[in-house]
């Protein structure tokens, strides 16, 4: 497909993991990537967490998390982010959700970049314990509906998208079909990479 669209390998990042059998795919799954607003996602499980041990009202952050998920609002982000402490402390605790994934002084002090292997281990760890992170799998689906990972298909993916500049984005769980499967991908193809994450 690629080398059909003439689209370069570099610009593409590419994770894709069989949920049943846990067989991957990845194309330049170990290089960085501008996440744009995908690293909502993680920061929403974050918050979860928070309310599932108590730490955290539910009724106090639905309506923030279910408009920084579904609408991709920056501004709910940048509240419940700052509210965790900044950067470094939100990267040293979704590390918890990627085991793979070295937690060094590299790894905390960048900013919103992600690998898709890294992002792809975190989705793993959200189908896992996905009873837990109910409410946000609903405001996935509610996420762009025929848009970015459901432009061809129409089934409300679970999905979280994502753009800035040239960094069209998209993460997601398809839970519709018999064999589930999660797929991040990223691109740096500007508005073009949407048609590209829906083909």
């Amino acid at each position: 497909y690629l080398t059909e669209s003439e689209i370069p390998k570099a610009d593409i990042g590419l994770y894709v993991e069989d949920l049943e059998s846990g067989q991957t795919i990845s194309i330049n799954g170990d290089l960085p990537f501008f996440a744009a607003s995908t690293y909502k996602l993680p920061l929403a499980m974050v918050w979860y967490d928070q309310i599932n041990t108590g730490n955290a009202q539910l009724s106090d952050y639905y309506d923030a998390l279910e408009n920084m998920i579904v609408n991709s609002d920056n501004d709910t982000a940048e509240y419940l982010f700052e509210s965790l402490g900044g950067w470094e402390v939100y990267k040293q605790q979704i590390a918890a959700y990627d085991p793979e994934q070295e937690v060094n002084s590299e790894y905390l002090s960048t900013d919103n970049v992600f690998t898709p292997d890294n992002m792809g281990h975190i989705l793993r760890y959200l189908y896992d314990h996905k009873d837990a992170y109910d409410q946000l799998i609903k405001d996935m689906k509610k996420s762009q509906p025929g848009q970015f990972l459901d432009r061809n298909l129409n089934i409300y993916f679970a999905q979280k998208y994502g753009s800035y500049e040239d960094a069209y984005n998209a993460i997601g769980l398809s839970l519709t079909s018999k064999q589930p499967y999660s797929i991040v991908i990223y691109t740096d193809l500007g508005e073009y990479g949407e048609e590209v994450i829906g083909d």
